[in-house]
């Protein structure tokens, strides 16, 4: 298993437990699978980053990985 950091900036419409926590993935976990164990629809519009670098749902993570999760809002 992984250790990840995340962290939630901007308003969602079901927002999380907290703005800041850890999780744990299994290894060889992907951005999208991240997103999918959060009940982050793929639906909303983000900006995802990985240890301060702009990355897709594709991506791989590992172990002590800091991803930032940013909603954008419309209004």
């Amino acid at each position: 298993m992984m250790a990840i950091r995340v962290k939630f900036v901007g308003e969602r419409r079901q927002p999380p437990p907290s703005h800041e926590m850890m999780v744990s993935l299994p290894k060889g976990a992907t951005v999208a699978d991240l997103l999918a164990m959060l009940q982050i629809m793929k639906s909303e519009e983000l900006i995802i980053s990985r240890n301060s670098e702009v990355i897709n749902p594709s991506v791989t993570l590992y172990d002590g990985d800091s991803v930032l999760i940013y909603s954008l809002q419309r209004g």
